[in-house]
C-alpha cells in the first residue's frame, strides 16, 4: 500500500481519517506556504534513493506532523527545522470543551522532523512521503524515482538492500 496525502483534506474525508493515519501513522497538519528546507537522506538503500546526495535544498509545502503512533517506522528522508521557519497559526481550527472554536498553532515537530517513511502495516507495507506538494519538484528526477520506488517497495517488499 501507499499513501501520500496531497489532495486529502481533512474536511472531505472525516469517515476516514482514522483509518489513513493508523496507515500513515501520523496526522498532519500543512505548514500553509512554501518554503525552501535542507533535507537529509537518512537511508540510501530504499529504492529510488541510491543516487540522492546526503543533504539537500528543496521547496515545497512542509507538514507537522503529530508523533509516532505504532512503531516500527524506518525513516528515509527528515527536514532540518533550523531551515526553514515552521511556525504557523490555524485560525478557528479546533473545538475548546465548550465548543467554541479555537486556533491552533503550530511550532515545528524539533529536532526530528521525518518526511518520508515506510513499515510494515495490516500484512502489507505502507509507504509515506510529504513531498510533491507543487508540479516544479516533478522536474527533478530524483523526486519521481523517489516516488515510484516506494510504490515498487509497497507492492512487492523488494528493494530495499541490505
Amino acid at each position: 500500500m501507499i499513501t501520500e496525502t496531497d489532495g486529502w483534506h481533512h474536511e472531505s474525508i472525516e469517515d476516514g481519517i482514522k483509518a489513513l493515519e493508523e496507515l500513515a501513522d501520523t496526522h498532519n497538519f500543512s505548514l500553509e506556504k512554501q518554503q525552501e528546507a535542507r533535507l537529509e537522506i537518512l537511508k540510501h538503500n530504499f529504492p529510488g534513493l541510491e543516487h540522492f546526495p546526503n543533504k539537500l535544498l528543496w521547496t515545497d509545502e512542509w507538514y507537522e506532523f503529530g508523533r509516532e503512533r505504532t512503531g516500527g517506522l524506518n525513516y528515509l528522508i527528515a527536514i532540518d527545522e533550523n531551515s526553514f521557519y515552521p511556525e504557523v497559526t490555524w485560525k478557528n481550527r479546533d473545538e475548546d470543551k465548550n465548543g467554541n472554536m479555537m486556533d491552533r498553532v503550530g511550532k515545528g515537530i524539533g529536532d526530528f522532523h521525518p518526511i518520508s517513511w515506510y513499515h510494515e502495516y495490516d500484512g502489507g507495507r505502507a509507504f509515506y512521503i510529504a513531498l510533491g506538494h507543487i508540479p516544479k519538484v516533478y522536474e527533478n528526477q530524483w523526486f519521481p524515482d523517489h516516488l515510484c520506488g516506494g510504490v515498487f517497495y509497497a507492492a512487492t517488499g523488494k528493494g530495499i538492500e541490505k
